[in-house]
């Protein structure tokens, strides 16, 4: 008959050193070296573009400019990375310095259509609008059925009173109603406000229900008057009403 104290204490002799087996130490103990080599790697460039991101949206322009000069020291010529810290400084009221940096964009990805048009919107920010044109036309070039690149150039095009070619601009992406409209939009921003009317004119004639062009152009017609009626004003008061 087997003693049952000497069998209890060969199966508790079994048990207990599974609390500490080599799977146990593992877990408790520092993680395998394959593990720590991963998580000691420095950051890429890349992931300190999407770090500089993250905190330009919640306004800590501060840190995203850091962020992105870490990515460009570690790859100068990682093109989000000078369009994101280009853009950054536009921002924080820096187009002068912005400028460079689109610049080299555009130098070193020359078939990039965001660097030039962004490069172009710097420079009218800066007041060198023929500059901004050359350097919108060339993004238009790059991808012409770019929408956006289109209305930007044709902005700057009715800014240089080249009305004829930003209206060419817009007809190559627009409906005709839709260019018409959008040059004579433009024009009205410009305080162009006959040549506006004439647009918009266009517009309504081509498509009479495009209900913007019709209250714009009923808009030109209402101030026209109302600036009429006030050329007819006195300019001084008669001196017998003077008190």
């Amino acid at each position: 008959m087997i003693d049952q104290h000497r069998c209890r204490s060969w199966i508790l002799w079994l048990v207990l050193p599974l609390a500490g087996c080599a799977l146990d130490q593992k877990l408790e103990g520092p993680g395998p070296p394959e593990v720590l080599s991963v998580q000691e790697k420095s950051p890429t460039a890349e992931l300190h573009v999407e770090m500089a991101r993250m905190l330009g949206r919640s306004g800590e322009h501060g840190g995203a400019e850091v962020h992105y000069r870490a990515a460009l020291k570690m790859s100068p010529q990682l093109l989000e990375a000078q369009l994101g810290l280009a853009r950054l400084l536009v921002a924080q009221g820096e187009p002068q310095q912005a400028c460079g940096w689109f610049e080299r964009a555009c130098q070193e990805h020359p078939k990039s259509a965001p660097a030039c048009n962004d490069l172009g919107l710097c420079y009218a920010e800066c007041g060198r609008t023929v500059d901004a044109v050359a350097a919108m036309r060339r993004a238009t070039e790059i991808q012409p059925n770019e929408i956006r690149y289109r209305n930007n150039l044709a902005r700057m095009l009715i800014a240089e009173d080249q009305t004829e070619e930003a209206l060419r601009t817009l007809l190559a992406v627009h409906p005709p109603a839709v260019a018409h409209y959008n040059a004579g939009f433009l024009l009205q921003t410009h305080g162009k406000r006959a040549a506006a009317a004439t647009q918009f004119q266009k517009a309504v004639s081509i498509d009479p229900s495009l209900a913007a062009a019709q209250h714009w152009s009923q808009e030109i017609d209402r101030r026209d008057q109302l600036d009429a009626q006030t050329v007819q004003l006195p300019t001084r008061l008669p001196i017998a009403e003077l008190q």
